[in-house]
């Protein structure tokens, strides 16, 4: 009489699709990682050291940054964040003793353009308040400067 031949265990062929799995996931993790670095220059790979970024420091509103050498000097002003939140930023600019005031009123379409104008009129009456009662600036005499400039006249 002939033996029968007995199925593998359950618990191996669980192993043997986990471990199939898992090496699929790896294939296509590893392929993912040649495709995003494809064009990269060889020596990226295996330099520990950054090399400079080409270009010169600015600073404006209290942090560093590189500027690439094709920005004309003085293009990038030296601004200090008097305060900033969800309805206005304030910067002054020491050099001119004026302020830029950019105002973040939201418009979706143009169906909205007097709710819009409202919220500018509200922001910038806002901030004029914050300059004179946090900063005790004159807002009257100061030199002050919109953003967007159609608030100017509001």
């Amino acid at each position: 009489m002939a033996r029968k031949k007995s199925s593998p265990p359950k618990r191996s062929r669980k192993f043997l699709l986990y471990g199939a799995a898992l090496a699929i996931l790896a294939a296509g993790a590893l392929g993912a990682y040649a495709y995003l670095n494809r064009d990269l220059p060889a020596d990226t790979h295996t330099s520990d050291t950054p090399s400079p970024a080409p270009g010169r420091t600015e600073k404006s509103e209290g942090s560093s940054f590189t500027v690439p050498d094709s920005v004309p000097q003085g293009a990038i002003k030296n601004y200090t964040l008097v305060t900033e939140n969800e309805q206005y930023k304030i910067r002054h600019d020491e050099q001119s003793d004026s302020y830029i005031i950019t105002l973040y009123a939201i418009i979706n379409n143009p169906s909205q353009y007097d709710m819009y104008r409202d919220q500018l009129r509200e922001y910038k009456q806002n901030a004029l308040d914050y300059l004179k009662t946090e900063k005790k600036v004159d807002t009257s005499k100061a030199n002050i400067t919109y953003e967007p400039a159609e608030a100017t006249d509001l």
